[in-house]
């Protein structure tokens, strides 16, 4: 009993704020990952998780999310952007329980609209298989919808690249309009897994993205997650996570204004890649969200392995590296099995 008693303590007090000195900053609150979200659901109908492109880790925890009973009783709703409207039928059987054929079930994952080539990375895929898992053990009207957030695309009439920008630049407005329809009209709740950015203001003129839309539309409804995926550099890293110490799976909230805010963004250390605008740090360090998800020290994130069939169906290779040119300019070279080796690769330096 003194043992079990001792653990339960130490966990406790790691899930505990630190005491705030005079003078600092205040400490965010800090809660295991899974309760953080559903508390968010009280409050909000919409939680948008961003999803750091191919990180394995991120992808496992959306399947540890929908595995949890509560996902089914108090949310029951996915909007994802790894997949597009067209494929909503073929997705909709699958999750029901009906067996279908691989490379058609394949189409969900591959035929999208905004990644060329699909290339789709092995957690999508274990997503949807988790969804389904999660169903097969709860009546009909209490199982999990995931819906396909891309707009349509019938990749056999593209055939240039003026073929496939109109369907491009509806991409956020078309997310908006199913959440509004199909969520927010009916009275529902929906975790919305999307790229981090697509919650923010970004430089695309007079396009939106999803999250502010839903801002306009429904002030209130959105709250934002977004998850640690390490500096780039070690040392930023290493910094951040001795200043941080978060326990492993959790949420903070709030991020601005907090002690966690300071240690993000250390003098000198960035999190996005020289490409990205400085203005636009925050939403990738996560400064910019409601709650900051720590899913692991960066020295062992992982990226998530490609799924193999575009290396190892010729003919669906062929019709990747089509699209690639179609988007590109030029025939498909990566995406090759030496980049995709059986050893997971680090996802930070």
């Amino acid at each position: 009993m003194l043992r079990i008693a001792s653990v339960s303590l130490v966990l406790l007090t790691a899930l505990m704020p630190l005491a705030v000195p005079a003078g600092a900053q205040p400490a965010p609150k800090i809660q295991p990952a899974t309760d953080g979200i559903f508390e968010a659901f009280r409050t909000h109908a919409i939680v948008g998780l961003g999803d750091h492109h191919d990180l394995a880790q991120e992808e496992d925890f959306f399947a540890t999310l929908v595995r949890d009973p509560r996902f089914a009783r108090q949310v029951g709703n996915v909007v994802v952007e790894f997949g597009s409207a067209q494929s909503q039928p073929i997705l909709d059987r699958y999750l029901n329980g009906e067996d279908i054929p691989y490379t058609e079930l394949r189409k969900v994952w591959e035929d999208r609209v905004g990644w060329v080539p699909s290339g789709a990375r092995l957690g999508y895929a274990n997503f949807f298989a988790a969804v389904r898992t999660a169903n097969m053990a709860l009546p009909p009207a209490q199982r999990i919808r995931v819906w396909l957030g891309d707009p349509p695309i019938d990749w056999n009439a593209v055939r240039t690249k003026a073929d496939w920008l109109p369907i491009l630049r509806q991409r956020d407005m078309h997310t908006h309009a199913l959440i509004r329809r199909e969520i927010l009209s009916k009275g529902r709740k929906a975790l919305v897994i999307y790229g981090g950015t697509h919650f923010f203001p970004s430089d695309q003129g007079e396009l939106e993205d999803v999250g502010p839309l839903l801002n306009k539309s429904d002030p209130g409804a959105l709250f934002t997650v977004l998850p640690y995926s390490g500096f780039t550099t070690a040392a930023c890293s290493l910094a951040f996570e001795k200043d941080a110490r978060l326990p492993l799976l959790s949420l903070a909230t709030p991020v601005r204004g907090t002690s966690l805010e300071k240690a993000l963004t250390r003098p000198g250390c960035r999190t996005s890649p020289d490409s990205i605008s400085p203005k636009h740090e925050g939403q990738w360090s996560g400064t910019d969200a409601d709650a900051f998800l720590y899913i692991g020290p960066a020295a062992g994130l992982l990226r998530s392995p490609l799924m193999p069939d575009i290396y190892l169906d010729a003919a669906h290779r062929a019709e990747m590296s089509r699209r690639y040119e179609i988007v590109m300019g030029k025939p498909l070279a990566s995406s090759t099995y030496d980049r995709n080796p059986s050893t997971a690769l680090p996802f930070r330096p």
